[in-house]
């Protein structure tokens, strides 16, 4: 079966030329990964949430842990600047990362050009990313591993303006589900029979939302909690909404892992065949980037969670392992 990944998105050709269009946050991170200095020691010289995401190896720490096969290829969805890129190219034969912002796509060259395993693509919202529109593919398109299909594909965050780039035929669609079950359909095509799907997201019933976090999606406070899905930029979604839609789109050996405080900068990971205990997590509510109202006291309210057997359903992210069935 030959996955749509081909027709979907186009090989990115490096150009010097690219830095013009890049905005002023990619400007500064290109620079500092031309000096070398996009890494941990530089973190104290910027509060940004943007910096923080695509310099800190904390954010490392949520893949570091799985067993790769090392002689395996790997379909990195949503690479971004390459902060995660870099961890798979040193743990897979063969990377293949598809960005949907063309400043990303150069970051995530200069980045990781060191590493010869990785093959970077870009899509796009206005159409650009599907060259064929026939969904045919050139005999110079396809995995350089010699295979269509890929052992592992990883997705860490669903972001709406990947989905955009990557199904412009989606833009309109307003419900989150629906837009989910496409990826996840997608996702089925490009990996080969039991090959691992590795996905990161948001709980939108996640503590930080009920304690007084603005939500990040949309910019308002309680609005995922409540429902409201229009206008967002990430989506977020209960352990029960996700494990429906991984079983309608024919994935199993579906496992569950809660990332402390969050899949973006996890210090811990729980599983549920280690939820924690009262008074193993401190309070979770870690917004950099936005306004936080101290709602109520947020320990006891986790460890109240963890008493009840409650901690899984309002964990702040989801860190989820399964397999194409």
């Amino acid at each position: 079966m030959k996955s749509t990944l081909w027709s979907r998105t186009t090989a990115y050709r490096f150009s010097e030329d690219d830095s013009n269009s890049l905005s002023p946050e990619q400007k500064q991170l290109e620079a500092l990964i031309r000096s070398g200095e996009a890494n941990d020691s530089n973190l104290h010289r910027y509060s940004d949430q943007y910096f923080l995401e695509n310099i800190s190896t904390i954010r490392q720490n949520l893949l570091e842990w799985i067993a790769f096969d090392k002689t395996g290829n790997v379909l990195e969805l949503d690479a971004k600047s390459g902060l995660m890129t870099e961890l798979l190219c040193a743990r897979f034969g063969h990377v293949t990362a598809v960005i949907p912002d063309a400043g990303d796509a150069y970051l995530n060259f200069l980045r990781n050009k060191s590493h010869n395993n990785l093959d970077i693509r870009t899509c796009h919202a206005d159409g650009v990313g599907a060259p064929f529109a026939d969904g045919t593919v050139s005999e110079t398109e396809g995995s350089k591993n010699g295979s269509d299909l890929f052992d592992a594909v990883t997705l860490t965050g669903i972001d709406a303006f990947f989905i955009d780039g990557l199904f412009p035929e989606l833009k309109n669609e307003n419900d989150p589900d629906q837009k989910l079950g496409v990826l996840l359909s997608f996702v089925h095509s490009c990996l080969d029979d039991q090959g691992q799907l590795i996905l990161a997201v948001n709980n939108r019933l996640g503590i930080q939302y009920w304690s007084g976090n603005v939500d990040r999606c949309s910019d308002k406070i309680f609005d995922t909690v409540c429902g409201n899905i229009s206008g967002q930029k990430e989506y977020s979604f209960s352990k029960k909404a996700l494990t429906k839609i991984l079983s309608e789109e024919k994935f199993c050996d579906i496992s569950f892992y809660y990332p402390i405080p969050d899949y973006r900068f996890p210090q811990e990971i729980f599983s549920d065949s280690r939820l924690p205990n009262p008074g193993d997590v401190r309070p979770v509510s870690v917004n950099y980037e936005k306004d936080h109202y101290q709602l109520f006291d947020e320990k006891m309210a986790i460890d109240s969670l963890c008493k009840d057997g409650l901690f899984d359903q309002f964990a702040n992210s989801y860190l989820v392992l399964c397999r194409k069935g």
